[in-house]
Protein backbone atom coordinates (compact mmCIF):
# COMPACT_ATOMS: atom_id res chain seq x y z
CA UNK A 1 0.00 0.00 0.00
CA UNK A 2 1.32 3.43 -0.98
CA UNK A 3 0.90 6.55 1.53
CA UNK A 4 2.60 8.76 -0.58
CA UNK A 5 0.13 11.46 -2.27
CA UNK A 6 -1.04 11.32 -5.56
CA UNK A 7 -1.07 14.35 -8.32
CA UNK A 8 -4.20 14.18 -8.31
CA UNK A 9 -5.12 14.67 -4.22
CA UNK A 10 -2.56 17.50 -4.70
CA UNK A 11 -4.34 19.18 -7.35
CA UNK A 12 -7.58 18.71 -5.26
CA UNK A 13 -5.94 20.43 -2.09
CA UNK A 14 -3.79 23.35 -4.21
CA UNK A 15 -6.69 24.65 -6.05
CA UNK A 16 -9.39 25.70 -3.55
CA UNK A 17 -6.62 26.84 -1.71
CA UNK A 18 -5.26 29.18 -3.93
CA UNK A 19 -8.28 30.79 -4.49
CA UNK A 20 -8.34 31.71 -0.83
CA UNK A 21 -5.18 32.68 -1.24
CA UNK A 22 -5.77 35.03 -4.14
CA UNK A 23 -8.88 36.32 -2.45
CA UNK A 24 -7.16 37.25 0.40
CA UNK A 25 -4.65 38.99 -1.45
CA UNK A 26 -7.28 40.91 -3.53
CA UNK A 27 -9.10 41.82 -0.47
CA UNK A 28 -5.49 43.12 0.68
CA UNK A 29 -4.55 45.25 -2.05
CA UNK A 30 -7.18 47.19 -2.56
CA UNK A 31 -7.22 48.14 1.25
CA UNK A 32 -3.38 48.79 0.70
CA UNK A 33 -3.89 50.72 -2.58
CA UNK A 34 -7.01 52.60 -1.23
CA UNK A 35 -5.21 54.06 1.88
CA UNK A 36 -2.11 54.81 -0.44
CA UNK A 37 0.42 52.55 0.85
CA UNK A 38 1.56 50.47 -2.37
CA UNK A 39 2.52 52.60 -5.39
CA UNK A 40 -0.11 51.60 -8.76
CA UNK A 41 2.94 49.43 -10.16
CA UNK A 42 3.18 47.14 -6.98
CA UNK A 43 -1.05 47.02 -6.80
CA UNK A 44 -1.02 45.72 -10.33
CA UNK A 45 1.48 43.25 -10.41
CA UNK A 46 -0.01 41.97 -6.83
CA UNK A 47 -3.32 41.75 -8.81
CA UNK A 48 -2.12 40.32 -12.17
CA UNK A 49 -0.36 37.65 -10.31
CA UNK A 50 -3.29 36.66 -7.87
CA UNK A 51 -5.66 36.27 -11.10
CA UNK A 52 -2.80 34.25 -12.70
CA UNK A 53 -2.46 32.06 -9.73
CA UNK A 54 -6.21 31.86 -9.47
CA UNK A 55 -6.66 30.56 -12.68
CA UNK A 56 -3.18 28.69 -13.27
CA UNK A 57 -2.67 26.77 -10.28
CA UNK A 58 -3.69 23.44 -11.98
CA UNK A 59 -1.61 24.32 -14.94
CA UNK A 60 1.79 25.79 -14.17
CA UNK A 61 3.31 24.06 -10.85
CA UNK A 62 5.75 26.84 -10.40
CA UNK A 63 3.02 29.65 -10.03
CA UNK A 64 3.47 29.62 -6.76
CA UNK A 65 7.28 30.77 -6.18
CA UNK A 66 6.32 33.78 -8.64
CA UNK A 67 3.23 34.65 -6.51
CA UNK A 68 5.65 33.79 -3.04
CA UNK A 69 8.10 36.36 -4.87
CA UNK A 70 5.20 39.71 -5.39
CA UNK A 71 4.38 38.78 -1.86
CA UNK A 72 7.60 39.00 -0.65
CA UNK A 73 8.13 42.35 -2.92
CA UNK A 74 5.21 43.69 -1.40
CA UNK A 75 6.12 43.03 2.22
CA UNK A 76 9.47 44.37 1.78
CA UNK A 77 8.20 47.66 0.52
CA UNK A 78 5.99 47.97 3.52
CA UNK A 79 8.58 47.18 5.63
CA UNK A 80 10.52 50.37 3.75
CA UNK A 81 7.94 52.77 3.72
CA UNK A 82 7.37 51.89 7.32
CA UNK A 83 11.18 52.74 8.83
CA UNK A 84 11.17 55.69 6.37
CA UNK A 85 8.37 56.85 8.39
CA UNK A 86 9.21 56.22 11.76
CA UNK A 87 12.80 57.45 10.95
CA UNK A 88 11.74 61.25 9.57
CA UNK A 89 9.73 61.17 12.83
CA UNK A 90 12.63 60.22 14.89
CA UNK A 91 10.63 57.50 16.73
CA UNK A 92 12.82 54.66 16.05
CA UNK A 93 12.31 51.56 18.51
Amino acid sequence: MNAAPSASASRTIRTPLAAAVAGIVFSVLFAATRLRLVPRWLAVLGYATAAVLLLGVGLVPWLQLVFTGCVFTLSVHLLVITFRHSGANGHRS
